[in-house]
């Protein structure tokens, strides 16, 4: 398929989705709209990280949205306070996939460009594994339960971003879980022991079993080094340096 066919049959994928949602949940506020921010720069690049998120959440409105309008430079405004932590920690692994800086580099680099026109948000997709009706805490049954009834859409959603990276935020056993039987998922040989292979459309897809941007827990120098040297366990990536 081309572009332009991949972009139809996305969108009517999320469409159908939507209104599938709506039919069997009626009380539902709204339904979260995400996948390529920016379909030009993301399927020219060899290297695609695709973020696979848990669940959307948002305290602001009760409409259905559009995330990737945000995120594609539509909107030229900062981080609100809802998402400032998660889309903070999110560009500044994004940097250091791409560029491989050290991360109080990455980090000073970045400091003032906290804002949705980023140009770094063009090279990336992003996906919540449920889009409506989410909490700032997850509650993994629940998740594990809306993988189940959505197991088909979340699958299509995936092999048509067609990554070659997915960043697990928190979120490898629903991968797992939504590639089961369908693939053979191999855990790789290396130092930091996050790194799984997959092939899908005939290339490899390497997991990374990593963080959720919300935690708190670490520096956010220390997770810039944990992507940085899961990146560097990548054959692709293994000078540390992705040429574009």
């Amino acid at each position: 398929m081309n572009l332009i066919e991949i972009g139809k049959e996305y969108e009517s994928l999320l469409d159908n989705w939507v209104c599938g949602n709506r039919v069997e949940n009626a009380s539902t506020d709204f339904f979260f709209k995400d996948g390529v921010i920016c379909p030009d720069v993301w399927f020219n690049q060899e290297i695609r990280p695709l973020f696979l998120l848990k669940e959307a959440y948002k305290e602001e409105s009760t409409t259905d949205f559009d995330m990737r309008r945000w995120m594609n430079g539509t909107y030229k405004t900062p981080f609100n306070q809802v998402n400032f932590i998660v889309f903070k920690k999110i560009l500044q692994w994004t940097s250091t996939v791409f560029y491989n800086k050290e991360p109080s580099e990455t980090i000073s680099d970045l400091r003032k460009q906290y804002k949705w026109d980023n140009d770094l948000f063009k090279k990336i997709a992003f996906i919540n594994i449920k889009k409506y009706d989410g909490k700032n805490f997850s509650d993994e049954k629940d998740l594990f339960a809306h993988v189940k009834a959505h197991k088909v859409q979340l699958q299509k959603q995936i092999e048509l971003v067609d990554p070659t990276i997915v960043v697990c935020c928190g979120t490898i056993r629903f991968f797992f879980a939504i590639f089961e039987k369908l693939v053979e998922i191999k855990k790789m040989e290396n130092k930091n022991n996050r790194i799984y292979e997959l092939e899908l459309h005939g290339h490899s897809i390497y997991l990374i079993d990593f963080f959720h941007p919300a935690s708190y827990r670490e520096t956010e120098i220390f997770y810039c080094n944990e992507i940085k040297n899961a990146i560097a366990d990548i054959p692709k990536c293994s000078d540390g340096v992705i040429e574009e």
